[in-house]
């Protein structure tokens, strides 16, 4: 899939008319509903801690980009003293911010992350989890990360793989048309002033409906978290991982 993603006003109404249809939220929509989302979830926050092994226990200042409904915030804001959550859609910024009350350290900022200016270097800490997809200029996306880190700061991303075997799934849907592959983006991030540290699937497995299937998948997640860049099959992976985890370094 090398389709360029939809328009950012797009994104911003399909997913602010889909959350006024669902009575318990996106986080419970997208992770909770069935026991394949229950397995994307588990795998995806088991990815996400190893990733987080790799940044620094306190860092002052965090950005989160498309922060969504706040699934995966906590694990940022509990390193930050400030944190600030950028999304476009007003109505999963309303739901992140029942999630996260208990975050004070938190501001949230309603606007379209290309439309955004960040302070040059002020981050120690950028977050983008599954939303590079949406934005369609990624060289410039990118560019905006790296100026938002300090030198020496962490990226913390993580994006869809357009080389898994979707089954046409997203042939029609405009929404996720802008995946880029794994090998592509972190050309980019090379480009773009960063040092790719670490790729691990953030989801994994094929046929996963099957319980058998889902605890062989896990297995082998557990497996490729604890191996060395150098020794990650990426080549192999892209085909059977629905998504990765990439940590950076700004440089």
């Amino acid at each position: 899939m090398n389709k360029q993603a939809p328009a950012s006003t797009y994104v911003r109404d399909n997913y602010d008319a889909l959350l006024t249809k669902l009575p318990h939220g996106y986080t419970d929509f997208r992770w909770n509903d069935t026991e394949v989302s229950r397995f994307h979830y588990r795998q995806s926050r088991r990815a996400l801690a190893r990733g987080m092994t790799l940044v620094p226990e306190r860092v002052s200042r965090a950005l989160e980009i498309g922060g969504g409904a706040g699934a995966w915030t906590p694990f940022f804001a509990s390193r930050a003293t400030q944190l600030d959550f950028l999304d476009i859609s007003e109505e999963m910024l309303k739901e992140a911010k029942v999630a996260l009350a208990s975050f004070t350290q938190i501001t949230y900022l309603h606007t379209d992350f290309l439309a955004w200016e960040p302070e040059p270097a002020a981050y120690n800490l950028v977050a983008s989890i599954r939303n590079i997809e949406y934005m369609q200029d990624k060289r410039s996306v990118l560019a905006r990360m790296s100026r938002a880190l300090s030198r020496g700061g962490t990226l913390i991303l993580s994006t869809k793989s357009p080389h898994f075997d979707w089954n046409g799934y997203f042939d029609t849907k405009a929404l996720h048309s802008g995946q880029i592959s794994i090998t592509e983006l972190t050309t980019l991030l090379a480009e773009s002033g960063f040092e790719v540290v670490q790729v691990y699937p953030a989801i994994i497995g094929k046929k996963t409906r099957y319980a058998p299937m889902r605890l062989l998948w896990d297995g082998l997640q557990q497996v490729l978290l604890r191996l060395p860049l150098s020794l990650m099959p990426l080549s192999i992976l892209k085909y059977i991982s629905e998504s990765f985890l990439i940590v950076a370094r700004r440089v």
